[in-house]
């Protein structure tokens, strides 16, 4: 995977995790695929 789609993964990601704390949301709310998401993120790799 091309750093470009990784980078537009992460955004994306990013984008659907900070929807989630304005909306007050904690973690344990969140959706599998966003948990998902945030552990890739913070490890510094997304995979598919």
């Amino acid at each position: 995977m091309s750093n470009a789609k990784n980078s537009k993964f992460a955004e994306a990601g990013l984008h659907e995790i900070g929807n989630c704390w304005r909306g007050n949301q904690s973690i344990a709310l969140m959706t599998e695929n966003q948990k998902a998401i945030l552990i890739s993120m913070i490890l510094g790799s997304v995979n598919l």
